[in-house]
């Protein structure tokens, strides 16, 4: 078997490898039409049948969040009352395929890098995480995406910035100023709060959506403890700038610390979508960073 610790390596997922590993492991789905595949770059999804999902991680590095996944979030997602798509099953290794996998429930919808999230979508969003941010436990798990202070990514920040304006469309430029200027003073805010559970991959295909409505949030293998300003920008990010406000209003006790922060996390979000090899991906974010004044016709 190539080697499952290789960072350089992705595993390719096959209908052949979905077929024995559900014999195996979970025959009662075996039964069922192997659908769709869609391959990201850390992970492929199948459909299975009309009502689940199996999904696979496809470079190393993420077993661990893939095997804790579904035990964290079984003491909350029955608690939750937007619709979600989580692990309800686990799948182990085997000597056909390296990483822990995971079979969840599938939802019918798009996702938000196809159907852009529109009216009343800020407040879907801000409920949906105001249920997801209970306050962590001290035995908790970091959050990989959520947990580290912006001020970590700020020596990277001004690569980021250069690399955005390198992938700038014809006839676009960065608001360098306004972009420091933001980034500078959320780096700055204290983080006062406790930290909570978060989601940590609030992106466009992790967004669910019918007809521009939040239809549900995917891909929970990195739930654990950490700042929810981040989660709160993630999802900034995905939104028209008139349903930012609602989505606070909805979320409920932001503070104006909290509040910057988001804004931090809103702006790195957008200019790492901006050089995303998803051509939707990237054509969002470029409409998300105009929107919100932080790029402009050259």
């Amino acid at each position: 078997m190539t080697d499952a610790s290789d960072p350089d390596v992705r595993f390719r997922v096959t209908d052949e490898l979905v077929a024995h590993l559900l014999t195996t492991q979970h025959p009662d789905l075996a039964h069922f039409e192997i659908g769709r595949h869609y391959t990201r770059e850390d992970h492929t999804t199948v459909r299975i049948g009309d009502e689940w999902g199996v999904r696979f991680p496809t470079v190393a590095g993420l077993d661990t969040y893939y095997a804790r996944s579904r035990p964290l979030l079984a003491g909350h997602r029955h608690q939750w009352a937007f619709p979600h798509s989580a692990p309800r099953r686990g799948g182990l290794p085997d000597d056909s395929f390296p990483f822990h996998w995971e079979v969840t429930g599938w939802i019918i919808a798009s996702n938000a890098s196809l159907v852009p999230l529109t009216n009343g979508a800020g407040t879907a969003l801000g409920d949906a995480l105001r249920e997801v941010h209970r306050p962590a436990t001290a035995e908790a798990p970091s959050n990989p995406r959520t947990m580290p202070r912006l001020a970590e990514y700020a020596p990277a920040f001004p690569s980021l910035l250069a690399a955005a304006q390198g992938a700038a469309p014809t006839g676009l430029a960065l608001d360098r100023h306004a972009l420091t200027t933001n980034w500078a003073l959320a780096v700055q805010q204290p983080r006062e709060e406790q930290d909570t559970w978060t989601h940590g991959r609030l992106e466009a295909q992790s967004v669910l959506c019918d007809r521009g409505a939040l239809a549900g949030i995917a891909m929970w293998e990195f739930f654990g403890a950490g700042d929810p300003a981040a989660d709160l920008g993630m999802a900034s990010a995905l939104l028209p700038p008139r349903e930012v406000e609602p989505l606070f209003v909805a979320y409920g006790a932001v503070s104006d610390a909290l509040r910057s922060r988001s804004r931090g996390y809103l702006i790195r979000e957008l200019l790492l979508q901006a050089t995303s090899r998803d051509d939707n991906v990237a054509s969002e974010a470029w409409h998300g960073l105009s929107e919100n004044g932080y790029a402009s016709r050259a």
